[in-house]
């Protein structure tokens, strides 16, 4: 293990407190829905062609439209994330609508975020793979 790595590791347990398993699990839930968020922006800046506050090359056709409450099911338990929308409804989020259970791309999300991958590009990976 990298000295690089030693060290984001043990800020990531000064910052989450972490001191037993509990405490991890509730951590690595929190990066994960962290994560999934983060992706979940990306996905609608990449639909709408702009990012959240460019307003000059936002579209008047189309637009940011608040952000909804969904809660998720993954392997580190429930969470509840928001989930970013627009105008005219983008047609496949990457969190669907009453699709909750998200267990299955945890384990990729967190090992390439884990390698310093930006969520934009893990974003991009499981557009790709998936399709979301």
């Amino acid at each position: 293990m990298t000295k690089e790595r030693k060290q984001m590791i043990k800020e990531f347990i000064d910052t989450f407190g972490i001191e037993n398993v509990d405490d991890l699990n509730d951590a690595l839930k929190d990066l994960f829905s962290s994560t999934l968020e983060n992706m979940l922006e990306a996905e609608l800046d990449n639909h709408l062609g702009y990012s959240k506050y460019d307003h000059r090359n936002s579209s008047k056709s189309n637009y940011r439209n608040g952000r909804k409450n969904k809660k998720i099911i993954s392997k580190f338990g429930e969470s509840n994330i928001e989930v970013p929308g627009d105008k005219m409804v983008l047609s496949n989020p990457g969190c669907p609508k009453r699709e909750k259970d998200v267990q299955g791309i945890e384990d990729k999300v967190l090992t390439m975020y884990a390698k310093g991958i930006s969520t934009r590009e893990i974003s991009n990976t499981l557009e790709d793979i998936y399709g979301i």
